[in-house]
C-alpha cells in the first residue's frame, strides 16, 4: 500500500506540475505577486495531495510573535523537496536563493525567477557572491523575506551537518538583517532522492531570530548549532 500510494502521488504531482507550468506562462506578463500567488496555490495543492493520498500532514509551528519586522533572512534546514514548496506558505513575500541550473529550467525556472528568486552560480566564485549580495540588497529594499538553505543541498534526515555554506554569513554581515532559523523533519517522511512517501506528520518551526552584530564566524557556529539541535529536538 505504501508503494501504491507513493506511485499515485507521483503521478498526480507531475500532472499538477504540468498544469501549474502552463498557468505560469500565462502569468509571466503580470507583476511578480501573481507568480507568488501561483506558488502558494501550488504548495497548498501539493500538501492536500500529500495528506489525502500519502497520509502526510503538516504541523505548522511558525510563531509569528518571534518574527522580526521585514526584511529579514530565513535560514531553512533542507532535507526534502517539501520545504522548497512550503516556504511559499510560511514565508511572507519570499525571495529564495536557488541554484542557477534550477532557474534555467523552461517554464518552472521562469516562474521561479518571476516570483522574485535569486539565481546563484556557485562555480563563479567571488563574482557569484557579489551578484548574490547585490540582488539581495534590492530584494531587501522591497521588503522581501530572503530564503536561504545554508547547507547548500538536501541532507538526509538524521544526519548532522557540521558546517554550512558561507552565503548566509555574507548576507547576515553585509545586509545587517536578522536571521530566523527554520527547522523541520521533512526528510523523515519524504527522503532525499526518494519517491517513497511515508505517512506521518512533518513539523516546521521557527527559532528565535539571531540579531545583527555578531562576528561572522561566531554567527555561523551559533546558526549551525541552533538549527542542528532544533531538528534533533523535533525527532
Amino acid at each position: 500500500m505504501l508503494y501504491f500510494r507513493s506511485f499515485v502521488f507521483t503521478v498526480l504531482f507531475f500532472a499538477w506540475a504540468a498544469v501549474a507550468s502552463l498557468v505560469s506562462v500565462l502569468l509571466l506578463p503580470f507583476p511578480g505577486r501573481a507568480m507568488r500567488w501561483l506558488a502558494r496555490v501550488w504548495a497548498k495543492v501539493v500538501n492536500i495531495l500529500l495528506r489525502v493520498v500519502c497520509g502526510i500532514k503538516m504541523q505548522n509551528q511558525i510563531n509569528a510573535a518571534l518574527l522580526p519586522p521585514r526584511p529579514y533572512i530565513m535560514a531553512v534546514k533542507h532535507q526534502s523537496a517539501w520545504e522548497t514548496m512550503v516556504m511559499h506558505l510560511v514565508a511572507p513575500k519570499p525571495a529564495t536563493i536557488v541554484k542557477k541550473g534550477l532557474a534555467q529550467i523552461p517554464f518552472f525556472g521562469w516562474a521561479v525567477m518571476r516570483a522574485g528568486s535569486i539565481a546563484l552560480d556557485r562555480g563563479a566564485g567571488s563574482k557569484a557572491m557579489r551578484h548574490l549580495l547585490d540582488q539581495a540588497q534590492k530584494r531587501a529594499k522591497k521588503k522581501y523575506t530572503l530564503v536561504v538553505y545554508p547547507e547548500g543541498t538536501r541532507t538526509p534526515y538524521g544526519k548532522r551537518v557540521e558546517s554550512y555554506q558561507p552565503g548566509v554569513a555574507l548576507l547576515y554581515d553585509k545586509l545587517r538583517l536578522p536571521v530566523v532559523p527554520i527547522v523541520l523533519n521533512s526528510g523523515k517522511l519524504w527522503g532525499k532522492n526518494s519517491w517513497i512517501k511515508r505517512p506521518g506528520t512533518i513539523t516546521i518551526k521557527n527559532l528565535p531570530p539571531i540579531m545583527p552584530g555578531i562576528e561572522k564566524r561566531e554567527f555561523m557556529k551559533r546558526l549551525n548549532k541552533e538549527m542542528e539541535d532544533g531538528c534533533e529536538a523535533l525527532g
